[in-house]
């Protein structure tokens, strides 16, 4: 199947009457949803994930009702955050374990649910595959079937609205990118190469998953028409546990999941976050090369909120990056962030001359997010704050402490607030939007 590298694809879309049956609202001209949050009933399918937890959190306190999924085996009473905003959020929130790759379990979870948020692709991010048959068996065939059980699960069930997640890594041509240096929603990656490059594989499973969700929506021949939305975020930063008023990140919390979640390092640190750690403590080099575009986690999850809320969002592709910056400095401004405003130790440096020699992304001259802006309203987090709040998560949980100290929360609420407003320190005019 050939499609268009157009963003727009809007052309597919359509309220049926069966739709409109199933939720009256949707019957009344208006850009917003003309109905209250907790009238809805929303799904998120891999709800531990990095961005799925902003997700989640932020679906509660808007008053959504949640249902989450997790792997098999990894059920609320294993997971303790979870645990803890179900004990807050009361009747909202559902969770139930699911095998992504068997299409019979999804229904009774999908069951009355207006939107489903696809965040869950299995990857194996470390391990870069040796043939085809391995890039099939790893990356392509599971992330295919994976979204197939989804949208074929939605369509069943009379789902109106899906958002998938993707990643920029749909739209980024590694060896052919457009000669402007700017990377937009029109862009297609079809240049990746999976065995000599790393994560190559990883690139063209997410260009091949993202492809099959439009065209699956598009060439529906059913009476039911399913409204897609894809989120293609850039490089994530932000904090790693999600907090709010009504549900802080207390020392009772982080006790429980240091003690009982099964290597929480292993757990929380996945994607990008992942990689800060391993870079900045164990002096790994960085994935990526070059120029990226960079958000905060939490515009991420919001952005999936809004693409819910619009009606304008439907057959939209966003990408989600503030800025565009290179990967190794960035990193190092990081690690100078950990040193001089919360006096860490043994913070590993990524050579910048070493760097400079690999040349993933240096054509990149800017990754534009600015779509997200003008269609659905978002408002970005500078990356100074990103920046500050990633650092300041490492260390409420523990995963890198202070000069002198061994346990986590050691930060007055005077010394965070002195730390989140300032204003000098390792950040330079390059980090200005």
């Amino acid at each position: 199947m050939n499609m268009s590298a157009s963003s727009d694809m809007t052309d597919y879309d359509l309220v049926t009457p069966t739709t409109v049956k199933k939720f009256p609202f949707l019957a009344v001209p208006s850009e917003e949803l003309s109905v209250p949050p907790s009238q809805l009933k929303c799904a998120v399918i891999g709800v531990n994930s990095f961005i799925a937890r902003h997700l989640t959190l932020q679906l509660l306190e808007r008053g959504y009702k949640v249902v989450g999924t997790v792997r098999v085996g990894y059920g609320i009473e294993k997971v303790p955050y979870l645990k803890y905003w179900q004990s807050i959020f009361k009747d909202q929130l559902e969770i139930h374990e699911l095998d992504i790759q068997q299409a019979a379990t999804f229904d009774h979870i999908l069951e009355n649910c207006f939107c489903v948020f696809h965040t869950a692709m299995p990857f194996y991010l470390l391990q870069d595959p040796t043939n085809e048959e391995e890039a099939e068996q790893k990356f392509y065939g599971p992330s295919l079937s994976g979204v197939k059980n989804v949208l074929e699960a939605c369509e069943r069930m009379r789902v109106v609205r899906v958002i998938v997640t993707s990643s920029t890594a749909a739209v980024v041509n590694p060896y052919n990118p457009p000669k402007s240096g700017i990377v937009s929603e029109c862009d297609w990656n079809l240049s990746s190469r999976p065995f000599k490059e790393h994560l190559g594989a990883y690139r063209l499973a997410k260009t091949k998953t993202e492809k099959y969700a439009w065209e699956f929506c598009r060439y529906l021949t059913t009476g039911h028409k399913l409204e897609l939305v894809t989120i293609l975020p850039s490089y994530i930063l932000g904090e790693i546990l999600p907090h709010s008023k009504r549900a802080p990140i207390t020392k009772e919390l982080v006790k429980e999941i240091n003690e009982n979640l099964q290597d929480s390092k292993t757990f929380l640190l996945t994607s990008y976050i992942g990689e800060i750690y391993r870079t900045l403590k164990d002096g790994e080099r960085p994935r990526l090369a070059g120029n990226y575009g960079f958000v905060n986690v939490k515009d991420i999850a919001l952005a999936h909120i809004l693409a819910l809320e619009k009606r304008s969002a439907k057959g939209n592709r966003f990408i989600l990056s503030q800025s565009t910056r290179n990967v190794a400095e960035t990193l190092n401004i990081i690690g100078e962030t950990f040193i001089q405003l919360f006096h860490c130790k043994n913070i590993h440096f990524t050579d910048l001359e070493e760097e400079a020699k690999r040349s993933d992304f240096s054509r990149i001259k800017k990754m534009d997010g600015s779509k997200v802006e003008r269609v659905l309203g978002l408002k970005y987090t500078s990356l100074e704050e990103t920046i500050l709040e990633t650092c300041q998560s490492f260390i409420d949980l523990g995963f890198i402490t202070r000069e002198g100290e061994s346990t986590v929360f050691t930060q007055t609420e005077e010394e965070k607030s002195n730390t989140t407003s300032t204003t000098h320190g390792p950040f330079d005019e390059q980090l200005n939007p």
